[in-house]
């Protein structure tokens, strides 16, 4: 299905957007292993647009492979990319980000709805200035103050219209450490039908779904594997995950949760488990997730690979085991319509390409 091509040795960085490599290496940026001009290393946006900065001020934003929107300032709208969400062309909302030394904490001032060409701020959120945004649609913007205590707002009014505090959730028993702990937030995993989906901490193994209009707890998944690696799947309308022998799904449009001992999967292919693995890239068809073989006694080592688990099927179609030299760690993998990328903690990439005769994946 993919055959490893090459590697590219030195990389610090790197993302794929729309096909596209970018990579760091050497402080100078590469484009489809070409080297540009560019001063950085592309963003990302919350939801999913491409910042490039090409130096001097200009900002150009991508939206899948066509320019959306170009502007050339020294506004602060410009520096914090990653606390700013797009609304349209003109639009997005933002904020300057900075650190209150004595505080101790992270203060994000002037957040509101900004004009992406001049920088200037055309309104602004009443919210206290240690809330962060953290995504939004096109109506409501949600807001997080440390990790137990969210915001909703209005885009059009900048008004506040709920407030939702992890603690009246209660609390749990940490099953490894015994200890009563408080509910946060672990991460927050999409927005589906006015829905606002949040994985709570790992320990609480709980997953939650409240109304983005009103505030109001709708759902609550508990024993739920690894929660940090859950994902949303906009293809099935599922968020799923991987914890070692299991893999597991919540249907979005009946709630309905279901977990599923792959373990006879791994072993058919001299795999022992699926390697901790925050962020999956998806297709129409597969899953990208890091394996672990079985132990090697002579060596006391795993080594790891990368497989594509089938959606339908619940099988491997594909897999791959890096040499025993080979230290991937906590780098996810990316994947793009004809390749695979993986960088592991060495600073080589790896590249596998598509083999012709398989579009199906």
């Amino acid at each position: 299905m993919y055959t490893f091509k090459k590697q590219i040795i030195g990389v610090k960085s790197f993302l794929t957007y729309n096909s596209k490599l970018y990579f760091e290496k050497d402080n100078d940026i590469y484009i489809d292993e070409k080297k540009s001009d560019l001063p950085e290393l592309p963003r990302i946006t919350k939801n999913g647009y491409l910042v490039i900065n090409k130096g001097k001020n200009k900002f150009v934003i991508m939206q899948s492979n066509s320019v959306c929107t170009e502007y050339k300032n020294e506004k602060s709208i410009a520096y914090y990319i990653n606390s700013f969400c797009l609304l349209s062309k003109s639009e997005a909302i933002g904020g300057i980000i900075s650190y209150d030394s004595n505080l101790m904490k992270v203060i994000y001032e002037n957040q509101g709805i900004y004009d992406i060409t001049t920088g200037n701020l055309k309104s602004l959120f009443k919210i206290d200035n240690i809330f962060s945004f953290v995504l939004n649609t096109p109506e409501f913007a949600i807001f997080q103050k440390d990790a137990t205590y969210l915001a909703g707002y209005s885009i059009k009014t900048n008004q506040p219209l709920w407030q939702f505090d992890l603690s009246q959730l209660g609390t749990f028993i940490d099953n490894y450490s015994k200890e009563v702990k408080s509910y946060k937030v672990e991460k927050f995993i999409t927005i589906y039908d006015n829905q606002l989906y949040i994985a709570l901490n790992l320990p609480s193994h709980t997953i939650i779904s409240i109304n983005v209009q009103t505030g109001k707890l709708i759902n609550k998944w508990e024993n739920i594997p690894y929660t940090i690696g859950a994902n949303y799947d906009e293809f099935e309308q599922i968020i799923f995950g991987f914890e070692y022998k299991n893999y597991w799904q919540i249907n979005l449009k009946t709630s309905e949760f279901n977990i599923i001992d792959i373990e006879n999967t791994f072993k058919q292919k001299n795999l022992k488990s699926v390697n901790s693995q925050v962020n999956i890239p998806i297709n129409q068809t597969h899953y990208l997730i890091k394996l672990e073989t079985p132990v090697d006694e002579e060596n006391s080592r795993i080594d790891v690979g990368l497989g594509l688990y089938n959606k339908i099927t619940k099988q491997l179609d594909w897999h791959y085991v890096f040499d025993k030299n080979v230290f991937i760690g906590a780098n996810d993998p990316k994947m793009t319509n004809d390749k695979i990328y993986q960088l592991d903690a060495d600073g080589n990439l790896y590249i596998f390409e598509k083999e012709e005769n398989n579009p199906q994946t």
